[in-house]
Protein backbone atom coordinates (compact mmCIF):
# COMPACT_ATOMS: atom_id res chain seq x y z
CA UNK A 1 0.00 0.00 0.00
CA UNK A 2 2.97 2.51 0.95
CA UNK A 3 4.58 1.85 -2.50
CA UNK A 4 1.41 2.55 -3.96
CA UNK A 5 0.57 6.05 -2.66
CA UNK A 6 4.12 6.74 -3.02
CA UNK A 7 3.81 5.85 -6.70
CA UNK A 8 0.74 8.36 -6.72
CA UNK A 9 2.55 11.12 -4.97
CA UNK A 10 5.43 10.67 -7.78
CA UNK A 11 3.00 10.73 -10.36
CA UNK A 12 1.43 14.15 -9.53
CA UNK A 13 4.69 15.55 -8.28
CA UNK A 14 6.07 14.95 -11.71
CA UNK A 15 3.61 16.61 -13.46
CA UNK A 16 3.20 19.54 -10.95
CA UNK A 17 7.24 19.87 -9.40
CA UNK A 18 6.53 23.17 -7.33
CA UNK A 19 2.63 23.90 -7.12
CA UNK A 20 2.52 20.96 -5.87
CA UNK A 21 4.99 21.62 -3.34
CA UNK A 22 3.68 25.23 -2.42
CA UNK A 23 0.39 24.80 -2.24
CA UNK A 24 0.96 22.10 0.26
CA UNK A 25 2.71 25.18 2.43
CA UNK A 26 0.14 26.83 1.96
CA UNK A 27 -2.34 24.29 3.61
CA UNK A 28 0.77 23.54 6.38
CA UNK A 29 0.98 27.39 7.84
CA UNK A 30 -3.02 27.79 7.80
CA UNK A 31 -2.76 24.58 10.02
CA UNK A 32 -0.42 26.20 11.97
CA UNK A 33 -1.78 29.21 12.94
CA UNK A 34 -5.32 27.56 13.81
CA UNK A 35 -3.06 25.26 15.95
CA UNK A 36 -1.57 28.03 17.52
CA UNK A 37 -4.91 29.87 18.02
CA UNK A 38 -6.69 27.49 19.64
CA UNK A 39 -4.01 26.70 22.06
CA UNK A 40 -4.56 30.13 23.84
CA UNK A 41 -7.89 28.75 25.04
CA UNK A 42 -5.64 26.94 27.53
CA UNK A 43 -4.63 30.42 29.59
CA UNK A 44 -8.29 32.09 28.77
CA UNK A 45 -9.93 28.92 30.90
CA UNK A 46 -6.83 30.17 33.00
CA UNK A 47 -8.50 33.80 33.42
CA UNK A 48 -12.04 32.13 33.28
CA UNK A 49 -11.56 29.39 36.24
CA UNK A 50 -10.66 32.04 38.88
CA UNK A 51 -6.95 31.67 39.00
CA UNK A 52 -6.31 35.17 37.87
CA UNK A 53 -3.24 34.44 36.33
CA UNK A 54 -1.78 32.29 33.52
CA UNK A 55 0.52 29.60 33.81
CA UNK A 56 2.04 29.50 30.72
CA UNK A 57 4.18 26.13 31.71
CA UNK A 58 0.79 24.24 31.02
CA UNK A 59 1.52 25.34 27.54
CA UNK A 60 4.38 23.12 27.46
CA UNK A 61 6.87 24.13 24.04
CA UNK A 62 4.27 26.48 22.88
CA UNK A 63 4.48 28.85 25.61
CA UNK A 64 6.74 31.05 23.33
CA UNK A 65 3.49 32.71 22.05
CA UNK A 66 2.39 33.68 25.62
CA UNK A 67 6.21 34.78 26.41
CA UNK A 68 6.02 36.97 23.18
CA UNK A 69 3.13 38.64 24.49
CA UNK A 70 4.70 39.18 27.24
CA UNK A 71 7.92 40.56 25.64
CA UNK A 72 5.96 42.97 23.66
CA UNK A 73 4.30 44.41 26.78
CA UNK A 74 0.85 43.50 25.83
CA UNK A 75 -0.83 42.88 29.20
CA UNK A 76 -2.66 39.16 29.43
CA UNK A 77 -6.06 39.70 29.55
CA UNK A 78 -9.17 38.21 29.05
CA UNK A 79 -9.40 40.97 26.26
CA UNK A 80 -5.90 40.92 24.88
CA UNK A 81 -6.40 36.73 24.83
CA UNK A 82 -9.48 36.96 22.53
CA UNK A 83 -7.87 39.40 20.28
CA UNK A 84 -4.96 37.36 20.24
CA UNK A 85 -6.85 34.05 19.25
CA UNK A 86 -9.30 36.01 16.62
CA UNK A 87 -5.82 37.32 15.26
CA UNK A 88 -4.62 33.73 14.43
CA UNK A 89 -8.01 32.66 13.09
CA UNK A 90 -8.49 35.48 10.83
CA UNK A 91 -4.56 34.56 9.51
CA UNK A 92 -5.69 30.61 9.21
CA UNK A 93 -8.79 31.90 7.41
CA UNK A 94 -6.52 34.10 4.89
CA UNK A 95 -4.38 31.13 4.61
CA UNK A 96 -6.97 28.84 3.77
CA UNK A 97 -8.81 31.27 1.46
CA UNK A 98 -5.25 31.69 -0.58
CA UNK A 99 -5.03 27.84 -0.60
CA UNK A 100 -8.62 27.48 -1.75
CA UNK A 101 -7.25 29.57 -4.86
CA UNK A 102 -4.13 28.15 -5.00
CA UNK A 103 -5.52 24.45 -5.03
CA UNK A 104 -8.28 25.33 -7.69
CA UNK A 105 -5.72 26.87 -9.73
CA UNK A 106 -3.56 23.65 -9.86
CA UNK A 107 -6.07 21.21 -10.32
CA UNK A 108 -6.96 23.36 -13.62
CA UNK A 109 -3.20 23.44 -14.50
CA UNK A 110 -2.85 19.96 -13.93
CA UNK A 111 -6.32 18.76 -15.89
CA UNK A 112 -5.12 21.12 -18.70
CA UNK A 113 -1.83 20.09 -18.98
CA UNK A 114 -3.40 16.47 -19.43
CA UNK A 115 -5.77 16.90 -22.11
CA UNK A 116 -3.19 18.88 -24.07
CA UNK A 117 -0.50 16.42 -23.67
CA UNK A 118 -3.05 13.61 -24.92
CA UNK A 119 -4.13 15.28 -27.79
CA UNK A 120 -0.41 16.34 -28.69
CA UNK A 121 0.49 12.67 -28.69
CA UNK A 122 -2.63 11.96 -30.99
CA UNK A 123 -1.48 13.97 -32.80
CA UNK A 124 2.43 12.97 -33.46
CA UNK A 125 1.27 9.12 -33.62
CA UNK A 126 1.50 7.46 -37.14
CA UNK A 127 -1.97 6.70 -39.44
CA UNK A 128 -0.42 3.05 -38.90
CA UNK A 129 -0.62 3.37 -35.65
CA UNK A 130 -3.86 5.15 -35.38
CA UNK A 131 -5.97 2.77 -37.43
CA UNK A 132 -4.78 -0.39 -34.81
CA UNK A 133 -5.57 1.66 -31.79
CA UNK A 134 -9.12 1.66 -30.31
CA UNK A 135 -10.74 4.64 -30.93
CA UNK A 136 -13.61 4.39 -28.21
CA UNK A 137 -10.76 3.84 -25.44
CA UNK A 138 -9.17 7.14 -26.62
CA UNK A 139 -12.37 9.16 -26.85
CA UNK A 140 -13.39 8.07 -23.28
CA UNK A 141 -9.86 8.36 -21.81
CA UNK A 142 -9.51 11.62 -23.11
CA UNK A 143 -12.85 12.91 -22.26
CA UNK A 144 -14.61 10.70 -19.43
CA UNK A 145 -11.23 9.52 -17.92
CA UNK A 146 -9.56 12.45 -17.80
CA UNK A 147 -13.07 14.07 -15.82
CA UNK A 148 -12.75 11.34 -13.57
CA UNK A 149 -8.90 12.11 -12.81
CA UNK A 150 -9.77 15.56 -11.93
CA UNK A 151 -11.83 14.15 -9.17
CA UNK A 152 -9.21 11.90 -8.04
CA UNK A 153 -6.78 14.99 -8.03
CA UNK A 154 -8.63 16.85 -5.89
CA UNK A 155 -9.83 14.19 -3.44
CA UNK A 156 -6.03 13.23 -3.05
CA UNK A 157 -5.13 17.11 -2.39
CA UNK A 158 -7.56 17.39 0.58
CA UNK A 159 -6.41 13.76 1.04
CA UNK A 160 -2.84 14.88 1.58
CA UNK A 161 -3.38 18.66 3.49
CA UNK A 162 -5.73 16.35 5.81
CA UNK A 163 -2.35 14.02 6.61
CA UNK A 164 -0.81 17.15 7.33
CA UNK A 165 -3.40 18.63 9.46
CA UNK A 166 -3.17 15.38 11.52
CA UNK A 167 0.77 15.73 11.48
CA UNK A 168 0.39 19.03 13.00
CA UNK A 169 -2.59 18.13 15.60
CA UNK A 170 -0.71 15.08 16.73
CA UNK A 171 2.77 17.37 17.28
CA UNK A 172 0.85 20.15 19.08
CA UNK A 173 -0.48 17.54 21.61
CA UNK A 174 2.72 15.52 22.15
CA UNK A 175 3.86 19.14 23.30
CA UNK A 176 0.87 18.99 25.50
CA UNK A 177 0.63 15.01 26.19
CA UNK A 178 2.89 13.17 25.13
CA UNK A 179 0.97 10.33 25.78
CA UNK A 180 -1.92 11.32 24.20
CA UNK A 181 0.60 10.31 20.39
CA UNK A 182 0.71 7.08 21.53
CA UNK A 183 -3.21 7.28 21.58
CA UNK A 184 -3.39 8.91 18.33
CA UNK A 185 -1.35 6.27 16.77
CA UNK A 186 -2.82 3.67 18.19
CA UNK A 187 -6.65 4.83 16.57
CA UNK A 188 -5.07 5.54 13.19
CA UNK A 189 -3.44 1.81 13.30
CA UNK A 190 -7.20 0.96 14.10
CA UNK A 191 -9.20 3.20 11.32
CA UNK A 192 -6.79 1.97 8.82
CA UNK A 193 -7.24 -1.70 9.38
CA UNK A 194 -11.13 -0.92 9.15
CA UNK A 195 -10.97 0.86 5.98
CA UNK A 196 -8.43 -0.84 4.06
CA UNK A 197 -10.49 -3.68 3.16
CA UNK A 198 -13.48 -1.02 1.89
CA UNK A 199 -10.64 0.45 0.37
CA UNK A 200 -9.57 -2.39 -1.45
CA UNK A 201 -13.29 -3.75 -2.62
CA UNK A 202 -13.37 0.22 -3.99
CA UNK A 203 -10.25 0.27 -5.78
CA UNK A 204 -11.38 -3.03 -7.81
CA UNK A 205 -14.68 -1.25 -8.79
CA UNK A 206 -12.80 1.63 -10.07
CA UNK A 207 -9.79 0.12 -11.98
CA UNK A 208 -13.17 -2.34 -13.58
CA UNK A 209 -15.32 0.82 -14.93
CA UNK A 210 -12.54 2.48 -17.32
CA UNK A 211 -12.87 -0.93 -19.20
CA UNK A 212 -16.70 -0.76 -19.42
CA UNK A 213 -16.41 2.78 -20.64
CA UNK A 214 -14.01 2.56 -22.80
CA UNK A 215 -16.20 -0.19 -24.73
CA UNK A 216 -19.54 1.13 -24.29
CA UNK A 217 -18.39 4.46 -25.84
CA UNK A 218 -17.36 3.05 -28.63
CA UNK A 219 -20.70 0.85 -29.32
CA UNK A 220 -22.15 4.49 -28.68
CA UNK A 221 -20.05 5.94 -31.59
CA UNK A 222 -20.80 3.42 -33.98
CA UNK A 223 -24.66 3.08 -33.10
CA UNK A 224 -25.11 6.88 -33.89
CA UNK A 225 -22.92 6.57 -36.86
CA UNK A 226 -25.19 3.76 -38.36
CA UNK A 227 -28.15 5.05 -36.85
CA UNK A 228 -29.83 5.55 -40.79
CA UNK A 229 -29.17 1.39 -41.20
CA UNK A 230 -30.41 0.40 -37.63
CA UNK A 231 -33.47 2.72 -37.81
CA UNK A 232 -34.13 1.30 -41.34
CA UNK A 233 -33.68 -2.36 -40.92
CA UNK A 234 -35.09 -2.58 -36.95
CA UNK A 235 -31.86 -3.25 -35.81
CA UNK A 236 -31.25 -0.34 -33.12
CA UNK A 237 -33.62 -2.17 -30.36
CA UNK A 238 -31.45 -5.16 -30.61
CA UNK A 239 -28.18 -3.27 -31.22
CA UNK A 240 -29.25 -1.14 -28.00
CA UNK A 241 -29.57 -4.10 -26.00
CA UNK A 242 -25.82 -4.75 -26.13
CA UNK A 243 -25.22 -1.08 -24.72
CA UNK A 244 -27.93 -1.54 -22.12
CA UNK A 245 -25.68 -4.46 -20.25
CA UNK A 246 -22.83 -2.36 -20.33
CA UNK A 247 -25.19 0.71 -18.96
CA UNK A 248 -25.58 -1.89 -16.22
CA UNK A 249 -22.71 -3.02 -15.26
CA UNK A 250 -21.29 0.60 -15.14
CA UNK A 251 -24.18 1.29 -12.73
CA UNK A 252 -23.93 -1.89 -10.52
CA UNK A 253 -19.87 -0.87 -10.21
CA UNK A 254 -20.77 2.85 -9.64
CA UNK A 255 -23.32 1.88 -6.63
CA UNK A 256 -20.91 -0.63 -5.05
CA UNK A 257 -18.34 2.59 -4.79
CA UNK A 258 -21.37 4.43 -3.85
CA UNK A 259 -22.29 2.02 -1.04
CA UNK A 260 -18.40 1.39 0.38
CA UNK A 261 -18.44 5.51 0.62
CA UNK A 262 -21.55 5.44 2.78
CA UNK A 263 -19.82 3.08 4.95
CA UNK A 264 -16.76 5.18 5.28
CA UNK A 265 -19.17 8.45 5.96
CA UNK A 266 -21.18 6.38 8.42
CA UNK A 267 -19.20 4.98 11.11
CA UNK A 268 -16.30 8.28 10.71
CA UNK A 269 -17.91 10.15 13.57
CA UNK A 270 -18.90 7.17 15.78
CA UNK A 271 -15.22 5.96 15.91
CA UNK A 272 -13.68 9.45 16.43
CA UNK A 273 -16.44 9.47 19.31
CA UNK A 274 -15.52 6.48 20.26
CA UNK A 275 -11.90 7.21 19.92
CA UNK A 276 -12.27 10.47 22.32
CA UNK A 277 -13.91 8.83 24.96
CA UNK A 278 -11.63 5.88 25.27
CA UNK A 279 -8.90 8.55 25.45
CA UNK A 280 -10.44 10.67 28.39
CA UNK A 281 -11.48 7.22 30.21
CA UNK A 282 -7.37 6.70 30.02
CA UNK A 283 -6.28 9.70 31.17
CA UNK A 284 -9.16 10.05 33.86
CA UNK A 285 -9.45 6.59 35.20
CA UNK A 286 -6.00 5.29 34.58
CA UNK A 287 -3.46 8.31 34.87
CA UNK A 288 -5.69 9.92 37.42
CA UNK A 289 -5.96 13.65 35.55
CA UNK A 290 -8.73 16.14 35.06
CA UNK A 291 -10.86 17.59 32.68
CA UNK A 292 -9.75 20.65 32.96
CA UNK A 293 -5.77 20.09 32.36
CA UNK A 294 -6.64 17.51 29.65
CA UNK A 295 -8.67 19.83 28.04
CA UNK A 296 -6.40 21.13 25.09
CA UNK A 297 -5.06 17.82 24.71
CA UNK A 298 -8.59 16.53 24.27
CA UNK A 299 -9.12 19.62 21.71
CA UNK A 300 -6.19 18.63 19.52
CA UNK A 301 -6.52 14.72 19.70
CA UNK A 302 -9.91 15.05 18.69
CA UNK A 303 -9.14 17.69 15.69
CA UNK A 304 -6.54 14.79 14.85
CA UNK A 305 -8.81 11.72 15.10
CA UNK A 306 -11.64 14.17 13.08
CA UNK A 307 -9.07 14.70 10.15
CA UNK A 308 -7.62 11.72 10.28
CA UNK A 309 -11.04 9.95 9.74
CA UNK A 310 -11.70 12.63 6.86
CA UNK A 311 -8.17 11.35 5.06
CA UNK A 312 -9.92 7.78 5.27
CA UNK A 313 -13.23 9.01 3.33
CA UNK A 314 -11.41 10.82 0.90
CA UNK A 315 -8.77 8.72 0.27
CA UNK A 316 -11.01 6.61 -0.48
CA UNK A 317 -12.68 8.88 -2.75
CA UNK A 318 -9.42 9.31 -4.50
CA UNK A 319 -9.32 5.21 -5.00
CA UNK A 320 -13.21 5.21 -6.55
CA UNK A 321 -11.54 7.27 -8.94
CA UNK A 322 -8.06 5.74 -9.46
CA UNK A 323 -9.39 3.49 -12.24
CA UNK A 324 -9.08 6.49 -14.41
CA UNK A 325 -5.46 7.66 -13.41
CA UNK A 326 -4.17 4.44 -14.42
CA UNK A 327 -6.19 4.31 -17.76
CA UNK A 328 -4.92 7.74 -18.59
CA UNK A 329 -1.45 7.02 -18.06
CA UNK A 330 -1.40 3.94 -20.01
CA UNK A 331 -3.27 5.47 -23.34
CA UNK A 332 -0.58 8.64 -23.03
CA UNK A 333 2.39 5.92 -22.67
CA UNK A 334 0.88 4.14 -25.32
CA UNK A 335 0.36 6.97 -28.26
CA UNK A 336 4.10 8.11 -27.39
CA UNK A 337 5.42 4.64 -27.94
CA UNK A 338 3.43 5.06 -31.22
CA UNK A 339 5.20 8.47 -32.10
CA UNK A 340 5.65 9.41 -35.69
CA UNK A 341 9.33 9.62 -36.20
CA UNK A 342 9.74 9.77 -39.72
CA UNK A 343 9.14 13.39 -40.22
CA UNK A 344 11.80 15.42 -41.90
CA UNK A 345 12.73 19.16 -41.95
CA UNK A 346 12.79 19.26 -45.32
CA UNK A 347 9.99 21.56 -47.11
CA UNK A 348 10.00 20.76 -50.75
CA UNK A 349 6.53 21.93 -53.25
CA UNK A 350 5.99 19.84 -56.08
CA UNK A 351 7.43 21.56 -59.10
CA UNK A 352 8.68 18.38 -61.07
CA UNK A 353 7.12 15.25 -60.16
CA UNK A 354 6.31 12.20 -57.53
CA UNK A 355 7.93 9.26 -58.19
CA UNK A 356 7.74 5.60 -57.34
CA UNK A 357 10.86 3.79 -57.13
CA UNK A 358 10.26 -0.19 -57.31
CA UNK A 359 8.02 0.59 -54.32
CA UNK A 360 6.91 -2.41 -52.32
CA UNK A 361 4.38 -2.03 -49.45
CA UNK A 362 2.47 -4.10 -46.83
CA UNK A 363 0.52 -3.38 -43.63
CA UNK A 364 1.60 -4.81 -40.49
CA UNK A 365 1.90 -8.70 -40.43
CA UNK A 366 0.12 -8.71 -44.27
CA UNK A 367 0.25 -10.17 -47.74
CA UNK A 368 1.84 -6.67 -49.73
CA UNK A 369 -0.52 -4.53 -51.19
CA UNK A 370 2.27 -2.60 -53.27
CA UNK A 371 4.54 -4.59 -55.99
CA UNK A 372 7.44 -3.19 -56.93
CA UNK A 373 5.60 -0.14 -58.14
CA UNK A 374 7.18 2.29 -60.91
CA UNK A 375 5.23 5.11 -61.92
CA UNK A 376 5.65 8.73 -61.94
CA UNK A 377 3.17 11.70 -61.27
CA UNK A 378 4.14 14.59 -63.16
CA UNK A 379 3.22 18.36 -61.47
CA UNK A 380 0.67 19.83 -62.35
CA UNK A 381 -0.98 17.17 -64.50
CA UNK A 382 -4.03 14.66 -63.58
CA UNK A 383 -3.19 11.23 -63.48
CA UNK A 384 -6.15 8.43 -63.08
CA UNK A 385 -5.39 5.53 -61.27
CA UNK A 386 -7.81 2.36 -62.16
CA UNK A 387 -7.95 -1.40 -61.48
CA UNK A 388 -10.54 -3.99 -59.21
CA UNK A 389 -11.22 -3.39 -55.54
CA UNK A 390 -7.72 -4.54 -53.83
CA UNK A 391 -5.80 -3.43 -56.97
CA UNK A 392 -3.92 -0.85 -54.40
CA UNK A 393 -5.23 2.38 -55.38
CA UNK A 394 -6.16 3.78 -52.38
CA UNK A 395 -2.96 2.75 -51.12
CA UNK A 396 -0.84 4.73 -53.48
CA UNK A 397 -2.70 7.93 -52.72
CA UNK A 398 -2.52 7.42 -48.86
CA UNK A 399 1.40 6.82 -49.54
CA UNK A 400 1.31 10.17 -51.55
CA UNK A 401 -0.55 12.06 -48.68
CA UNK A 402 2.15 10.58 -46.34
CA UNK A 403 0.12 8.65 -44.19
CA UNK A 404 2.17 5.12 -44.48
CA UNK A 405 5.75 4.92 -44.24
CA UNK A 406 7.71 4.28 -47.49
CA UNK A 407 10.97 2.17 -47.48
CA UNK A 408 14.44 4.98 -47.92
CA UNK A 409 14.26 6.19 -51.99
CA UNK A 410 11.15 4.62 -52.41
CA UNK A 411 9.15 7.93 -52.73
CA UNK A 412 10.74 10.79 -53.92
CA UNK A 413 9.39 14.16 -54.37
CA UNK A 414 11.51 16.25 -57.05
CA UNK A 415 13.81 13.88 -56.64
CA UNK A 416 14.13 14.03 -52.67
CA UNK A 417 13.06 10.92 -50.22
CA UNK A 418 10.17 11.63 -48.84
CA UNK A 419 11.52 10.31 -45.33
CA UNK A 420 13.45 13.51 -45.36
CA UNK A 421 10.15 16.22 -45.95
CA UNK A 422 8.75 17.39 -43.21
CA UNK A 423 5.54 15.77 -43.50
CA UNK A 424 3.21 18.42 -42.05
CA UNK A 425 4.35 20.97 -44.48
CA UNK A 426 3.77 18.81 -47.34
CA UNK A 427 -0.13 17.56 -46.13
CA UNK A 428 -0.99 21.18 -45.82
CA UNK A 429 -1.05 21.75 -49.59
CA UNK A 430 -2.63 18.36 -50.48
CA UNK A 431 -6.46 17.90 -50.82
CA UNK A 432 -7.73 14.72 -50.55
CA UNK A 433 -11.92 13.94 -50.77
CA UNK A 434 -12.20 9.85 -50.15
CA UNK A 435 -15.83 7.83 -50.52
CA UNK A 436 -16.47 8.74 -46.81
CA UNK A 437 -16.93 12.40 -46.90
CA UNK A 438 -15.70 14.19 -44.02
CA UNK A 439 -18.07 16.87 -42.08
CA UNK A 440 -17.93 17.89 -38.88
CA UNK A 441 -20.78 19.01 -36.05
CA UNK A 442 -20.74 22.38 -37.17
CA UNK A 443 -21.90 25.12 -39.42
CA UNK A 444 -21.82 24.92 -43.52
CA UNK A 445 -18.83 27.95 -43.54
CA UNK A 446 -17.09 26.12 -40.98
CA UNK A 447 -16.86 23.04 -42.38
CA UNK A 448 -15.74 24.25 -45.79
CA UNK A 449 -13.06 27.31 -44.47
CA UNK A 450 -12.50 24.80 -41.57
CA UNK A 451 -12.99 27.73 -39.26
CA UNK A 452 -11.68 30.80 -41.45
CA UNK A 453 -12.82 34.57 -39.86
CA UNK A 454 -15.80 35.35 -41.93
CA UNK A 455 -14.12 38.37 -43.90
CA UNK A 456 -15.65 39.86 -46.91
CA UNK A 457 -12.86 37.80 -48.90
CA UNK A 458 -12.87 34.74 -47.02
CA UNK A 459 -16.88 34.97 -47.80
CA UNK A 460 -17.03 35.15 -51.70
CA UNK A 461 -13.92 32.27 -51.75
CA UNK A 462 -16.38 30.04 -49.29
CA UNK A 463 -19.22 30.92 -51.84
CA UNK A 464 -17.25 30.59 -55.40
CA UNK A 465 -15.53 27.25 -53.76
CA UNK A 466 -19.80 26.25 -52.98
CA UNK A 467 -20.70 26.57 -57.21
CA UNK A 468 -17.45 24.82 -57.97
CA UNK A 469 -18.97 22.02 -55.89
CA UNK A 470 -22.14 22.62 -57.56
CA UNK A 471 -24.12 23.00 -53.78
CA UNK A 472 -24.32 26.84 -54.19
CA UNK A 473 -28.21 26.21 -55.01
CA UNK A 474 -28.75 24.02 -52.02
CA UNK A 475 -27.01 26.23 -49.51
CA UNK A 476 -28.79 29.91 -50.48
CA UNK A 477 -32.51 28.17 -50.04
CA UNK A 478 -31.61 27.02 -46.68
CA UNK A 479 -33.21 29.09 -43.73
CA UNK A 480 -30.01 30.06 -42.33
CA UNK A 481 -27.89 29.41 -45.58
CA UNK A 482 -24.08 29.40 -44.53
CA UNK A 483 -25.06 29.32 -40.74
CA UNK A 484 -26.69 26.13 -40.81
CA UNK A 485 -25.85 23.56 -38.40
CA UNK A 486 -25.01 20.14 -39.85
CA UNK A 487 -25.62 17.30 -37.52
CA UNK A 488 -23.21 14.56 -36.65
CA UNK A 489 -21.28 13.88 -39.27
CA UNK A 490 -23.63 15.27 -41.46
CA UNK A 491 -26.81 13.28 -40.53
CA UNK A 492 -28.62 16.41 -41.72
CA UNK A 493 -27.46 15.76 -45.67
CA UNK A 494 -27.79 13.25 -48.17
CA UNK A 495 -24.64 11.39 -49.27
CA UNK A 496 -24.14 13.41 -52.58
CA UNK A 497 -24.61 16.72 -50.53
CA UNK A 498 -22.00 15.79 -47.48
CA UNK A 499 -19.89 14.73 -50.83
CA UNK A 500 -20.05 18.58 -52.77
CA UNK A 501 -19.71 19.82 -48.88
CA UNK A 502 -16.44 18.09 -48.62
CA UNK A 503 -15.18 18.58 -52.19
CA UNK A 504 -15.78 22.60 -51.54
CA UNK A 505 -13.46 22.47 -48.75
CA UNK A 506 -10.33 21.04 -50.56
CA UNK A 507 -11.34 23.68 -52.94
CA UNK A 508 -11.32 26.30 -50.70
CA UNK A 509 -7.91 25.08 -49.18
CA UNK A 510 -5.85 26.41 -52.59
CA UNK A 511 -4.07 22.99 -52.86
CA UNK A 512 -1.01 21.69 -54.98
CA UNK A 513 -2.20 18.50 -54.99
CA UNK A 514 -5.57 17.42 -54.98
CA UNK A 515 -6.68 13.60 -54.58
CA UNK A 516 -9.86 12.50 -55.48
CA UNK A 517 -10.63 9.02 -54.35
CA UNK A 518 -14.19 8.01 -55.99
CA UNK A 519 -14.91 11.91 -54.98
CA UNK A 520 -18.25 11.57 -56.91
CA UNK A 521 -19.53 8.24 -56.58
CA UNK A 522 -22.23 9.05 -54.34
CA UNK A 523 -23.69 11.79 -56.03
CA UNK A 524 -26.45 11.77 -59.45
CA UNK A 525 -25.56 12.34 -62.83
CA UNK A 526 -26.29 15.96 -62.77
CA UNK A 527 -24.27 16.79 -59.85
CA UNK A 528 -21.66 14.58 -61.09
CA UNK A 529 -21.25 16.55 -64.73
CA UNK A 530 -21.21 19.53 -62.83
CA UNK A 531 -18.92 18.57 -60.66
CA UNK A 532 -16.62 16.73 -62.98
CA UNK A 533 -16.68 19.84 -65.24
CA UNK A 534 -15.23 22.15 -62.84
CA UNK A 535 -12.58 19.55 -62.04
CA UNK A 536 -11.74 19.38 -65.54
CA UNK A 537 -11.27 22.92 -65.40
CA UNK A 538 -8.35 22.33 -62.98
CA UNK A 539 -6.32 20.57 -64.76
CA UNK A 540 -2.84 22.32 -65.58
CA UNK A 541 -3.49 24.25 -62.23
CA UNK A 542 -3.04 21.60 -59.69
CA UNK A 543 -1.75 18.13 -59.66
CA UNK A 544 -4.46 15.87 -59.46
CA UNK A 545 -4.73 12.01 -58.72
CA UNK A 546 -8.29 10.55 -59.42
CA UNK A 547 -9.45 7.52 -58.13
CA UNK A 548 -12.43 6.13 -59.66
CA UNK A 549 -14.71 2.78 -60.90
CA UNK A 550 -16.49 4.90 -63.08
CA UNK A 551 -14.22 5.44 -66.02
CA UNK A 552 -16.51 7.81 -67.82
CA UNK A 553 -15.14 10.32 -65.00
CA UNK A 554 -11.07 9.98 -65.91
CA UNK A 555 -11.30 10.21 -69.58
CA UNK A 556 -9.53 14.03 -69.70
CA UNK A 557 -6.88 12.86 -67.18
CA UNK A 558 -3.25 12.99 -69.03
CA UNK A 559 -2.02 9.59 -68.19
CA UNK A 560 -3.77 6.46 -66.71
CA UNK A 561 -2.40 3.51 -64.29
CA UNK A 562 -4.04 0.75 -64.80
CA UNK A 563 -3.51 -1.86 -61.44
CA UNK A 564 -4.26 -4.92 -60.67
CA UNK A 565 -3.34 -6.93 -57.20
CA UNK A 566 -0.66 -4.27 -56.48
CA UNK A 567 0.79 -4.31 -59.86
CA UNK A 568 1.19 -1.75 -62.61
CA UNK A 569 -0.43 -3.78 -65.43
CA UNK A 570 -0.02 -0.59 -68.14
CA UNK A 571 0.13 2.91 -68.20
CA UNK A 572 -1.28 5.46 -71.11
CA UNK A 573 -4.03 7.66 -71.87
CA UNK A 574 -7.41 6.94 -71.93
CA UNK A 575 -7.96 6.50 -75.69
CA UNK A 576 -4.82 4.68 -75.62
CA UNK A 577 -5.23 2.09 -73.34
CA UNK A 578 -8.55 1.57 -74.64
CA UNK A 579 -7.19 0.23 -77.97
CA UNK A 580 -4.07 -1.41 -76.77
CA UNK A 581 -4.87 -2.80 -73.20
CA UNK A 582 -7.47 -5.50 -73.24
CA UNK A 583 -8.38 -6.02 -70.07
CA UNK A 584 -8.60 -2.07 -69.59
CA UNK A 585 -10.90 -2.50 -72.79
CA UNK A 586 -13.16 -5.03 -71.42
CA UNK A 587 -13.64 -2.31 -68.57
CA UNK A 588 -14.83 -0.16 -70.29
CA UNK A 589 -17.26 -1.74 -72.66
CA UNK A 590 -19.19 -3.59 -69.79
CA UNK A 591 -19.42 -0.12 -67.54
CA UNK A 592 -20.83 0.87 -71.59
CA UNK A 593 -23.65 -1.73 -71.20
Amino acid sequence: MFKKRLKYALYFYAQLRMKLVITLLIGLVGTVLEGLGLAMFLPLLGLTEGRGEINAEELGSLKFVVDGLENANIPLNLQNILLVIILFFLLKGAFKYIQGVYDAKVREDFIRDIRLKGLARLNEISFTSFISLDTGRIQNTLSNEITKLAQAFRSYLITVHGVIIVVVYVALAAVMNPKFVLLVILSAALSNWIYRFINKLTRHESEKLPQLSDTYHRLLTQYLYHYKYLKATASAHKYSQKLNSYISDMASGNKKIGVFGAIITATKEPLVILFISLAIAVEVLYFGSKISTIFLSLLFFYRSLTYLTSVQSNWNGFIANAGALEAVQTLIKQLGDHKDLENGRLKVGLSDKVKFNSLSFAYTHGERVLKDVKIEIPALQTIALVGASGSGKTTIANMVAGLFPAASSGLQVDGHDFQKMNRQSWQSRLGYITQEPVIFSDTIFNNVTFWDEQTSGNTDKFWHCLKMAAIDDFVQNLPDKAATMLGANGINLSGGQKQRVSIARELYKDVNILILDEATSALDSESEYAIQKNIDSLQGQVTMILIAHRLSTIKKADKVILLSHGEVVNTGTFDWLVQNEPSFSRMVELQAL
